[in-house]
């Protein structure tokens, strides 16, 4: 991968100033649980409304990074990593779960490695995430009631950023498989593994439609695009792109009525949430005035709360 793809992922493009956005969308009900380091703080997380009012924010650990929230489908519970450095530089990521309003955290998931990316089986049982316990990256399944944890990919190569298909029979992922990262999906037991997108560039951060019949993703080229959405078929079909700039689009995340994408970019820096229909219109930004220096990342879709 080129450098500069390795600088956006790690959160530390260099980018330019954007202006005469319009208004942030309005669209159904529901909020976005993200990350953010504003405040001069680590990263911790917190709640918007998309038309960026009612910050609130939900953890309060300043010894940790919080990073990676994933809403869980009725809205009632947030999975996310919970980041610390040890003595000697090494990096621990756990992954923890709470309340949607914050209350009743938890460790799930605690072994000493990095585990990263966590997302929900539709039935919001289990978690699915890549983990680093096996020495490389690997598709883990974990029941959030008991901790039991099920290896699904068993790869040498580095499989990352699993996501659940809306019926909850298939997970869509980013692998090195074929040395750049590429989209692949398999079943949920980790069986039928098939290469949906095989193409020159660099594919990252997958996500399903809530129909289940097209994926969303970021996908690198060169320096000159930087990373756009674009979205294809489940079956990697008809590829195109969805918002395609000289900015760094990144971590979709789609509205549960299937009509606005949510994303991370660097328009206003160093990262801001932004939205988009689907069907392509005005950028909007939620998040990035009156913040400057701060990233917002990460930004996952939320259902009303129960």
């Amino acid at each position: 991968m080129k450098a500069r793809a390795a600088v956006v992922i790690a959160f530390a493009l260099a980018a330019c100033e954007a202006t005469n956005f319009a208004e942030p969308p309005a669209v159904e009900d529901g909020e976005i649980v993200f990350a953010s380091n504003r405040g001069g703080r680590d990263f911790e997380l917190y709640r918007i409304a998309v038309d960026g009012s009612q910050l609130r924010r939900l953890t309060q650990d300043e010894s940790a990074n919080d990073l990676a929230p994933a809403v869980s489908p009725d809205g009632s519970r947030i999975a996310w990593e919970r980041e610390t450095q040890q003595p000697g530089g090494a990096t621990v990521a756990e992954l923890w779960m709470m309340d949607a309003g914050g209350e009743n955290r938890r460790a799930v998931v605690v072994n000493a490695t990095e585990n990263r990316s966590p997302a929900w089986t539709p039935d919001g049982q289990a978690l699915v995430y890549a983990s680093r316990v096996t020495g490389n990256w690997e598709i883990f399944r974990v029941d959030v009631a008991t901790g039991v944890t099920t290896n699904l990919s068993r790869h040498p190569f580095a499989d990352q950023y699993p996501r659940l298909s809306p019926d909850g029979n298939r997970i869509v992922f980013h692998t090195n498989r074929d040395l750049d990262f590429e989209i692949y999906t398999m079943a949920a037991d980790g069986s039928d593994v098939r290469a949906v997108l095989r193409a020159p560039g660099d594919d990252r951060f997958p996500i399903w439609t809530p129909d289940g019949a097209r994926i969303v993703w970021s996908r690198f080229v060169d320096d000159e695009s930087g990373f756009d959405l674009w979205i294809m078929s489940a079956t990697g079909a008809n590829a195109a792109p969805l918002v395609q700039s000289p900015f760094a689009e990144l971590h979709p995340s789609i509205s549960s009525d299937g009509g606005t994408v949510i994303f991370q970019s660097d328009r206003i820096p160093p990262f801001s949430l932004f939205a988009t229909p689907m069907g392509g219109g005005e950028i909007q930004p939620i998040t990035g005035r009156g913040t400057p220096g701060a990233s917002d990342l990460q930004p996952s879709w939320s259902a009303p709360r129960p």
